[in-house]
């Protein structure tokens, strides 16, 4: 195997490199999504409940609006959270927005019952801010959720959208209504929760970890493999294997549809981890063989005899341990072991 590859070297190595740069370009478009759907076993109450629950109630995707102040309840206070409230509801994937402001109350007389809004009765004049926020804090709905207790704080809400095979909408949304916060002005603390500002926080963690923590990983092996060999081709290919072998595995991920999650992540690390082993083998076994005076090809042949049948099977064990891991009900634990040992095979 290694004579033909040697004598058709420039062909084998042009056939690596399309193939590591097209699945690298792969790699790099791989989606990132924090849903709690690939950490739920895909054969429980669990996963059954959570669609049944999206599908009554239109999914989980509210974002939370909080601010908090002693002078929220002021004409000044609600007219902040008035603006807050008309700007929210002209955002992109904003289905409806609620807050105190906005909302709709039953009152009665002799008549029958009403429907009063009670910001409008404070623009008329018929109650006072103080009143109002009175009125909504002691409400058995909207005190606790819309108003606290003390009407001190209060919260906007805003009924996100899904759109389904689009994973980007989601954190510009959540980018905006983050500087819609800010610009409530001094004298508010604000919040911005919910489980779309989670998911994008989570898929920031992810994508930040992943641009940490694979370079770190490949400098620890470049200085742990030039101050075992201080030659550049002691460290260029173990790193050669290593780089190639995360982007072949992470590009026929994002080939297959996948998207990254918080448990899948770990594919990176790993893989770049366990790759090097067989190249440091392979070196190790050529640099015996040059010492003993075999030309390059002769000793390139007998490092590769060497090093083929152990390293293919500590590669193989590694894998199977791995894989094992399919017979687990978590799809992301199985998409881990699946792809984790696809990497270790490739490398």
């Amino acid at each position: 195997m290694i004579a033909r590859l040697l004598s058709h070297r420039v062909a084998a190595a042009l056939l690596l490199l399309t193939a590591t740069l097209f699945l690298g370009f792969r790699a790099l478009s791989v989606r990132i999504d924090p849903g709690a759907e690939s950490v739920l076993p895909s054969k429980g109450p669990d996963l059954r409940d959570l669609r049944a629950f999206n599908a009554e109630f239109g999914a989980d995707e509210v974002i939370v609006l909080a601010l908090h102040s002693p002078e929220l309840f002021t004409k000044e206070g609600l007219q902040i959270v008035d603006r807050l409230t008309r700007e929210a509801s002209k955002l992109p994937h904003v289905h409806r927005v609620v807050s105190p402001t906005n909302v709709q109350d039953l009152d009665g007389d002799e008549l029958g019952p009403l429907v009063v809004a009670p910001y409008a009765q404070v623009l008329s004049g018929a109650t006072s801010p103080k009143a109002m926020g009175a009125g909504l804090a002691s409400h058995p709905l909207y005190g606790g959720l819309l108003v606290s207790r003390d009407a001190h704080t209060v919260a906007i809400l805003l009924d996100v959208e899904r759109s389904e095979g689009r994973s980007d909408y989601r954190s510009r949304l959540v980018g905006r209504v983050r500087r819609l916060a800010a610009s409530a002005g001094r004298g508010f603390t604000v919040h911005v929760a919910g489980i779309p500002v989670e998911k994008v926080d989570v898929a920031e963690s992810v994508r930040h970890d992943q641009k940490v923590f694979a370079p770190l990983i490949l400098g620890i092996l470049a200085a742990a493999t030039f101050a075992l060999y201080r030659h550049p081709v002691g460290v260029l290919v173990p790193l050669g294997v290593v780089v190639a072998s995360l982007l072949w595995t992470l590009g026929i991920y994002s080939a297959a549809g996948l998207s990254l999650n918080p448990v899948t992540s770990l594919i990176t690390p790993v893989v770049l981890v366990v790759s090097v082993e067989g190249a440091i083998h392979l070196i190790n076994h050529h640099l015996k063989a040059r010492a003993a005076g075999l030309p390059p090809e002769e000793s390139l042949t007998r490092a590769f005899e060497l090093s083929k049948a152990p390293c293919f099977n500590a590669a193989f064990t590694t894998a199977a341990g791995f894989a094992s891991l399919v017979f687990f009900p978590v799809p992301a634990l199985r998409e881990f072991g699946v792809f984790t040992a696809a990497g270790v095979m490739i490398s």
